[in-house]
């Protein structure tokens, strides 16, 4: 797929108002899947099932840092057309000039479609023979998931996306992962939603998807996983985090003040070895303003639910925390310029 094309495809999906094909979106879900088990081993080593394991390896280009996206259907696309380098982030992408590494938690709308999920329980109650609500949310949801699939299938080596803890589309309690609730009773809503309308087939294989996303990635001057690290890690036992239950639980369940006091420096001193000017990446827990520290300055918070957040690093440059981290304003001109450059 061409760049003209993936802006076409990325402007549909932007633009779809209904619940999403589910054999388009089943094959797109398996193409993605075998791409994620098959990465370069360069970017991420095999795991001792031969297939491609929780540690990425990035490349030294800048790094774009997405925090946590919870189905805002405009966030990625308000990136994607961000000014970079006297073009736009997707052609940098397209032009190998930038990778972007997101956090996670695509799915499930927070704080500002609160009252739409506590209304929506009914219809959950009630074996949804009425869904409009749960119906808005998988529109979006599932756009932003399926925008992360097209950027990961377009761009392998240059985009990723890290698994969340809101990444277990069947609210499992098993591997790492936890049933999770907020305003309701989200996990199983979906859960229920996606086994109804889309069968048990589309929901495995959703499922098989978010178990393959990488949990962790190695920049040169930099670390990032979803939630600060519970403790510390191997590079074995990430690579081999199916192994590991406990290594998934504190890559992405990690709340403030669980993790280890030493946790991150642990991990930066093993990773990167000069950790004075490095930094450990995360969102999973919201934030009110722009960033937040912890882990004496060395753990870096982007999550702020209520605004579009983004890092940019770029390898040999000092790293300013009021520079580099910014909120990008919602372009009133969107739709034109995803379709059209």
């Amino acid at each position: 797929m061409n760049i003209n094309e993936l802006r076409k495809s990325l402007y549909s999906i932007y633009k779809r108002d209904t619940v999403p094909d589910k054999f388009k979106l089943l094959n797109k879900l398996d193409t993605v899947s075998e791409i994620l088990k098959n990465e370069s081993e360069q970017i991420r080593p095999r795991n001792s099932k031969g297939i491609s394991g929780g540690l990425i390896y990035l490349n030294e280009k800048p790094t774009l840092i997405i925090p946590d996206i919870h189905a805002r259907v405009e966030f990625l696309p308000n990136i994607l057309i961000k000014d970079f380098n006297k073009t736009t982030v997707l052609d940098a992408l397209d032009n190998g000039e930038l990778q972007i590494i997101c956090v996670g938690d695509a799915l499930h709308g927070e704080k500002r479609v609160a009252e739409r999920w506590e209304k929506a329980v009914f219809e959950f109650r009630t074996g949804y023979l009425k869904h409009n609500l749960i119906d808005q949310e998988i529109i979006e949801s599932f756009t932003v998931m399926e925008t992360v699939i097209e950027l990961k299938t377009a761009y392998p080596e240059n985009f990723h996306f890290l698994k969340g803890n809101h990444e277990n589309i069947k609210n499992e309690e098993d591997g790492g992962n936890h049933p999770f609730r907020k305003y309701a009773e989200e996990g199983e809503m979906i859960k229920h939603y996606v086994e109804k309308k889309y069968g048990s087939l589309f929901l495995n294989s959703v499922s098989d998807y978010e178990k393959n996303l990488p949990l962790f990635a190695v920049g040169k001057e930099f670390l990032i996983s979803h939630a600060e690290p519970g403790t510390f890690y191997t590079k074995d036992m990430i690579i081999n985090s199916y192994k590991h239950p406990q290594v998934i639980h504190d890559l992405t369940w990690t709340a403030n003040g669980e993790a280890e006091d030493d946790s991150v420096e642990k991990m930066l001193q093993y990773y990167l070895g000069d950790i004075k000017n490095s930094y450990y990446f995360g969102g999973h827990r919201t934030i009110p303003a722009l960033y937040n520290l912890r882990a004496e300055g060395k753990f870096v918070q982007i999550n702020n639910p209520n605004q579009f957040t983004a890092a940019l690093i770029c390898s040999g440059s000092d790293f300013n925390m009021e520079k580099d981290i910014f909120y990008i304003n919602p372009d009133q001109n969107l739709e034109e310029r995803l379709l059209n450059g």
